[in-house]
């Protein structure tokens, strides 16, 4: 006798919690924000030199390594992410270096940035993070990439 209250009553309290969450609905074109807000649907590729690389951020600003890159269009300043220049698999990344970059522009503590996704130097692709944004512990170079969906594959 007591299952039908007890099953009545976590029906109620779930469409409560339903009730009172506010519903969104995700499109392409929602805004995305935070310093974690990642939109590959606004992902752009641009080609650039790098200017400079700084190991060290300053503090206020965000966290990981940071390359300034030199466009036609002016200086971008990007994030390589915490991970893509640590031994021994960091990137092979040096000043006057001709890239391509692909990620998303961001704001971050009212300052803008790029978030670097990909980046193709010396005829390799390097990932340095997800789909989602997220850093990856070690950049993926294309060879890995490939081996890596092979082995899903199977």
């Amino acid at each position: 006798m007591t299952r039908p209250v007890t099953v009545a009553s976590a029906v109620a309290l779930l469409a409560l919690v339903v009730a009172l969450c506010p519903a969104h609905a995700q499109t392409a074109s929602a805004k995305h924000t935070g310093p974690l807000a990642y939109n590959v649907g606004a992902e752009v590729t641009l080609s650039a030199t790098v200017k400079t690389i700084a190991a060290n951020t300053s503090t206020g600003m965000f966290l990981g390594p940071r390359v300034v890159l030199e466009t036609n269009t002016g200086t971008v300043n990007a994030s390589l992410g915490r991970f893509a220049l640590r031994s021994p698999n960091g990137l092979p990344l040096k000043p006057g270096d001709h890239l391509q970059v692909t990620g998303v522009p961001a704001t971050f503590k009212n300052k803008s940035v790029f978030l670097i996704r990909t980046i193709q130097l010396h005829g390799h692709v390097y990932t340095i993070r997800n789909a989602h944004g997220f850093p990856l512990l070690r950049p993926l170079v294309d060879s890995q990439l490939q081996s890596s969906s092979r082995r899903g594959a199977l």
